[in-house]
């Protein structure tokens, strides 16, 4: 079944050209349009339904990576970042890399239509690529954690933009040993030297009640 334009107009014009197979007193500008019309039919219905499957994966994914940004964890951020840019690049280079059909290959007009669609859907899921990536690599450099993910980053940036994003001639350590801290060290409270620690033990009782100093007046000790 063929679908028309959604224009009733544009609609009507198709269909007479489509049922009209001397169109214009030339064959071949009979098929060029049978195939034009193949081609938005495809891309109405078969296309459609399969891009909007997939955004609704991608949009899933993305919010569950999302969620694990707001834990503030810098490896966890790092990682999150790098698989969540690296979705969106491998479906961009699936968008290149997907066979052009011959129908439309063989049809200039039909072919530039074709690229212009490819083109528009491919750079959206560009620009969120990059958008992740950046996040990866701004993670790692703030917090000087260089890691596997941190690397895909850095090389994906200069693989879909080689002239904003080049790879960084810096010596850094091995990857895998970043520094990692089991807890941040408590510094809102005062730190004690030997002598006080003493002090403060020796005016603790058994049960970790502090002890009354003498001469207190108010521990209630008889004068």
């Amino acid at each position: 079944k063929i679908i028309y334009s959604d224009n009733p107009e544009e609609a009507k014009l198709q269909k007479e050209l489509y049922t009209n197979k001397y169109y214009n007193e030339s064959e071949d500008a009979w098929k060029k349009h049978k195939n034009l019309m193949k081609f938005q039919t495809w891309s109405k219905t078969s296309l459609k339904t399969w891009a909007e499957k997939k955004i609704a994966a991608k949009t899933k994914a993305e919010d569950n990576y999302a969620k694990v940004l707001d834990f503030k964890v810098p490896r966890w951020v790092i990682a999150s970042a790098a698989r969540l840019g690296d979705m969106y690049a491998q479906f961009f280079d699936a968008y290149y890399n997907a066979p052009v059909p011959d129908m439309i290959k063989e049809d200039p007009e039909l072919l530039d239509i074709y690229n212009d669609q490819r083109d528009a859907d491919a750079l959206q899921n560009k620009d969120k690529a990059i958008t992740g990536f950046q996040i990866c690599l701004e993670e790692a450099k703030k917090n000087q954690w260089f890691n596997e993910w941190s690397i895909l980053c850095e090389q994906s940036l200069n693989k879909l933009d080689p002239k904003s994003y080049s790879v960084s001639s810096e010596i850094r350590a091995n990857p895998k040993l970043s520094k990692e801290f089991v807890a941040w060290p408590k510094l809102d409270g005062k730190i004690l030297t030997k002598e006080e620690v003493a002090e403060q033990e020796a005016l603790t009782g058994s049960k970790g009640e502090a002890k009354p100093a003498k001469g207190d007046k108010d521990s209630g000790e008889e004068e």
